[in-house]
């Protein structure tokens, strides 16, 4: 059952060795089953090599091209072993007769292991182009996405006596600049979502799951047996993500029900027990000007209540407003509604000392005890 965010900080590490799904390949490393069984599909595309400008072009007649030997010679690839239907994958590759454990594969992000060899590669090349590699920096080939997106957030003490820096929090994007991945790192306290873990959030049709790693050791891998249900709009309307297999398997969990308006803003959010279908918790948003004004039912027990907010229209793509008000949707430990997955973002910022760049993106602000610095993709 859902606990609240305090209570699950100093047992966070343990919930993500619960949700951990592994196997073992060859050197005795874990590393996760490729979803679906389906890993020539993930494979096919451009890949950045590192941080680039290196670049693979892999093809699904098992070749691929290197932008180092100027995509002259056709390199082979193979997998070592077949993947039928809709079977977990836990073999390697095969790159030009050399064998590779594949440590991660996901939408987005490719590590590969030979020896004491570490390969690490993110998905949506620049070819050869090398217009596109002088536009680029090395943050946006780590960041994806297009134009000006959020990067990183630094979350540091705003004691003047201290500079004791807790987070760092770095998104990726999809090709919609769609957040795709987070990485919280950083010290042992814990401000925002997973602390000291990669988080992907996978969407398939209809269906989101989450998978990550650790980012200490990113061996040590975890997909969480929980999964959502998105809209149209890829926003959730349900979900079980904080739960276990056991809690799963003996019908003993909550379920979040989000409900939408025209706008995509949550009016109301559920959360139902699984075995008897009942309401355990109702909280109620009211919304004026494209804001959240005021939430019934003290969600995620923060004592939320009423907001008031700036005229400063926030212009970042994601919901920085979540990011001080992390509970607005109970607990939401895995940072759903900062990353844009639970609700559309409030047109405003909320009151605060906010900072803002020569063309109003919001890029600093001191809140309850910690100074949250914002930098973007250009």
């Amino acid at each position: 059952m859902k606990k609240t965010i305090i209570k699950l900080t100093n047992s966070l590490v343990l919930l993500m060795a619960v949700l951990a799904m592994t196997g073992c390949n060859s050197d005795g490393d874990e590393t996760i089953a490729l979803e679906y069984g389906k890993p020539h599909k993930m494979i096919v595309g451009e890949w950045v090599v590192g941080t680039g400008p290196r670049v693979w072009i892999f093809t699904d007649d098992g070749y691929y091209t290197d932008s180092q030997d100027n995509g002259q010679k056709r390199h082979t690839w193979r997998l070592d072993s077949n993947s039928q239907g809709d079977e977990p994958y836990y073999g390697g590759i095969y790159l030009d007769g050399v064998y590779y454990d594949i440590l991660l594969l996901s939408d987005g992000l490719w590590r590969l292991k030979n020896g004491n060899t570490l390969l690490e590669l993110s998905h949506g090349g620049t070819g050869n182009d090398a217009d596109n590699e002088n536009q680029n920096s090395e943050s946006n080939h780590n960041a994806g996405g297009s134009g000006k997106l959020a990067s990183t957030i630094t979350i540091s003490s705003a004691s003047t006596r201290s500079t004791s820096e807790y987070q760092t929090i770095k998104f990726f994007y999809d090709n919609n600049n769609r957040v795709k991945a987070v990485e919280y790192g950083g010290t042992d306290e814990i401000v925002i979502g997973p602390q000291g873990y990669h988080l992907d959030y996978n969407i398939s049709g209809t269906t989101m799951k989450l998978s990550g790693y650790d980012l200490r050791n990113s061996s040590v891998r975890m997909t969480s047996p929980g999964k959502g249900t998105v809209n149209s709009q890829g926003y959730l309307e349900m979900e079980y993500f904080e739960t276990n297999e056991s809690e799963i398997k003996k019908n003993d969990y909550l379920i979040c029900y989000y409900e939408h308006n025209s706008k995509n803003q949550v009016t109301k959010m559920r959360v139902v027990e699984s075995d008897t279908n009942k309401d355990f918790h109702v909280y109620t948003y009211k919304w004026e000007k494209d804001c959240i004004t005021s939430v019934t039912g003290n969600p995620g027990g923060a004592g939320y209540s009423t907001f008031r907010y700036s005229d400063i229209e926030n212009k970042c793509n994601i919901n920085l407003n979540r990011m001080l008000y992390a509970q607005m949707y109970s607990e939401d430990i895995f940072g759903l509604a900062l990353c844009g997955y639970i609700c559309a973002k409030e047109k405003y910022l909320v009151n605060g000392d906010w900072k803002l760049d020569s063309n109003g993106y919001p890029i600093s602000i001191t809140h309850n005890g910690y100074t949250y610095n914002i930098s973007y993709t250009k």
